[in-house]
């Protein structure tokens, strides 16, 4: 009888501690996240600013490492017949540490990490989704060649329209490697990308701070930079950046990127600084 007793009270035991260890559970994940009551508490102080949240925000915010990343060389034989269907009547130029490449009013720049095509077209692309149609076959185009760029949000600028892609980097964007298509109100396209080879995740993970916080950080600034009295916040991201980064770089932080009025600000999700 008496081990019987003793299997009852070791199950009971056990039954104690899984429920207390549920229980750390549940509080940890509710500490990384922000829930509804936080996000209606950021969303009332903006609008004593007039300023919209039109976007979802974050809502885990689990401690981060950083990131450590290398140059990468790009084909420019590769990238001038991504861009120009007949490569015959494309003229090149050496520019120092630049390559260009260009035919009629199309030019394509390498410029190190760094590459811009420009295209001018008559008519402008007005709506948001031929405009994310066209960049996704830009994007697909460079996809096949190296990294994987993959959709990160569409918005509205005085210039146009614009659509970004990052790289993705322990399932968060890669900052730094950027994928952009603005389509111009005078009907020019313009992209934007840069690459690098992400090598390693460096460091011990440490706290970051919370989506709702980094949107705080950028109130001011939003305010100083607006042309209206009202403002809207079209993306709120959680990634890796560095806003002076190397060619090599083995200290690559978590960031947040907010859109707002279409002008970016990475706000360092250690610190909270905005950059």
């Amino acid at each position: 009888m008496e081990w019987k007793k003793a299997v009852n009270y070791t199950i009971v035991f056990l039954f104690f501690v899984n429920a207390v260890l549920f229980g750390l559970n549940l509080y940890k994940k509710s500490d990384v996240t922000v829930g509804q009551g936080r996000q209606n508490d950021i969303v009332a102080l903006l609008g004593k600013d007039n300023i919209t949240l039109g976007c979802s925000l974050p809502t885990m915010y689990p401690a981060m490492a950083y990131i450590a990343a290398e140059s990468f060389t790009f084909d420019p034989l590769k990238l001038r017949d991504v861009f120009f269907a007949d490569s015959s009547k494309v003229m090149r130029t050496d520019d120092k540490n630049k390559i260009i490449f260009a035919y009629n009013n199309d030019v394509l720049t390498i410029d190190k990490s760094d590459v811009q095509y420009i295209k001018k077209l008559d008519k402008a692309v007005t709506d948001v989704d031929t405009a994310k149609g066209i960049a996704n076959e830009y994007v697909s185009n460079i996809n096949s060649l190296f990294g994987k760029y993959d959709y990160a949000c569409s918005y509205v600028t005085k210039e146009g329209i614009k659509i970004c892609y990052y790289e993705k980097v322990n399932g968060y964007g890669f900052f730094n490697n950027y994928f952009t298509v603005v389509f111009n109100k005078d009907g020019s396209q313009e992209v934007d990308f840069s690459y690098r080879t992400v090598v390693k995740q460096n460091g011990s993970k440490k706290d970051i701070l919370a989506s709702d916080e980094a949107v705080f950080a950028v109130i001011n600034p939003i305010k100083d930079n607006r042309n209206s009295s009202k403002s809207i916040i079209q993306d709120v991201s959680l990634g890796y950046y560095d806003k002076d980064i190397l060619t090599d770089d083995d200290s690559i932080l978590p960031y947040y990127k907010i859109v707002a009025d279409g002008n970016t600000y990475f706000v360092n999700a250690r610190t909270g600084r905005v950059d």
